[in-house]
């Protein structure tokens, strides 16, 4: 996988309980990251926005959950990389991606 592609779930191996839930941390890592804030967000707002970018970026831990969800965790970071260089848009994720559509980052 050289994307960040939910549609690449639609793989031979069936889409179990526990890959649906480590997509929904995903999923939930990269909608904290590129979370846009308002200007007096408090700070705890903007601490969690940060871990999850910093997740995204250097946590050890990316490979594993990348590999129960189903992603490549080398494609999941490179597209966390592109998006930390154009300063974290915003993205939206919790619409329904449909086959001929990519979330490119």
């Amino acid at each position: 996988m050289s994307r960040f592609d939910p549609d690449a779930l639609r793989d031979d191996s069936p889409l179990t309980p526990e890959k649906r839930l480590w997509c929904a941390v995903l999923f939930r890592i990269l909608q904290d990251a590129c979370r846009e804030l308002p200007p007096k967000a408090d700070n705890a707002a903007k601490v969690e926005r940060d871990q999850a970018r910093s997740w995204l970026l250097s946590s050890q831990d990316l490979p594993v959950v990348c590999e129960l969800a189903g992603f490549d965790a080398d494609a999941v970071r490179e597209a966390a990389e592109r998006l930390a260089a154009r300063d974290w848009p915003a993205i939206k994720l919790d619409s329904p991606v449909g086959p001929d559509e990519k979330i490119a980052a």
